[in-house]
């Protein structure tokens, strides 16, 4: 059985009074592939903000292993369409070119 990378428990998140997260519970193994699916306004993005820390849950818990590094890209971004992907990331991250340049390269 693979190791665990990601585990939720018990996440739960509204927004007034509308509820987009009920006590979520699940697992990431090492090694398997993953997709989170579902339409429109499910809180698939909000989990996404809440597993890298850019939104917080109202309760529950989330365990990552040592190793895991989680990122998350806005949907909509506002960007010019003369702005080059290299000019987009150091705007979105705050990062130097080089750092930017090193985590774009890993997507060739």
């Amino acid at each position: 059985m693979s190791a665990c990378m990601l585990e939720t428990r018990g996440l739960c998140k509204s927004f007034g009074a509308l509820e987009v997260a009920r006590e979520v519970n699940f697992r990431l193994e090492h090694g398997a592939r993953h997709a989170l699916i579902g339409p429109n306004g499910a809180g698939k993005s909000t989990l996404c903000k809440i597993l890298t820390g850019h939104e917080e849950a109202d309760s529950g818990e989330i365990a990552k292993s040592g190793d895991l590094r989680l990122s998350y890209l806005e949907q909509h971004d506002p960007y010019s369409l003369d702005e080059t992907v290299m000019g987009f990331l150091m705007r979105y991250s705050g990062k130097e070119e080089w750092q930017c340049g090193k985590i774009a390269g890993r997507f060739q």
